[in-house]
């Protein structure tokens, strides 16, 4: 139950963080914390925990930086949970270079899945060129690796 506390703080504060530097630098077109810290929560906690970790940082992303309609970030991203967490509970994904290309893959199919959904309810979203994605999802991995050593890091303490 902590530790799912402590997962539900850090989620709000990344978004707090992403909105506070938002107003000084346009940081949502390089990097999603919100979906970096739903991507350890799944991988740490399952299935479940990443459905629910994915559907937050959805749809509270939507509420606070307006994404557009509710709901489709929020969707995408407890799909995403539930494959991310049944991948970690499969799998152990340990080391820079395993957890540098799922972050990756996972920042390009977030992006992609709201490109091509968000049409079909009428809105038009950023499109994102092959380049500017590629350094989207490359800056969103690399702050991610950083963020979860730290992660990891504090979760070695003792308590």
């Amino acid at each position: 139950m902590k530790g799912n506390l402590i997962a539900l703080a850090l989620l709000l504060f990344a978004l707090l963080l992403q909105g506070a530097l938002s107003l000084f630098v346009p940081v949502s077109d390089y990097v999603d914390l919100p979906l970096v810290v739903a991507t350890w929560f799944a991988l740490s906690r399952g299935e479940i925990a990443g459905m629910l970790g994915g559907s937050l940082s959805g749809w509270l992303s939507e509420f606070l930086f307006g994404r557009g309609i509710k709901g489709v970030s929020g969707l995408i991203r407890l799909v995403l949970g539930f494959a991310l967490g049944l991948l970690g509970s499969r799998f152990l994904i340990t080391g820079a270079v395993p957890r540098f290309f799922l972050l990756l893959t996972v920042t390009v199919i977030d992006t992609r899945a709201f490109e091509w959904i968000a049409p079909a309810f009428g809105m038009s979203p950023v499109q994102y060129s092959p380049a500017a994605m590629t350094m989207r999802g490359f800056i969103n991995a690399s702050v991610g690796l950083v963020l979860f050593a730290l992660f990891e890091r504090r979760k070695g303490r003792p308590s």
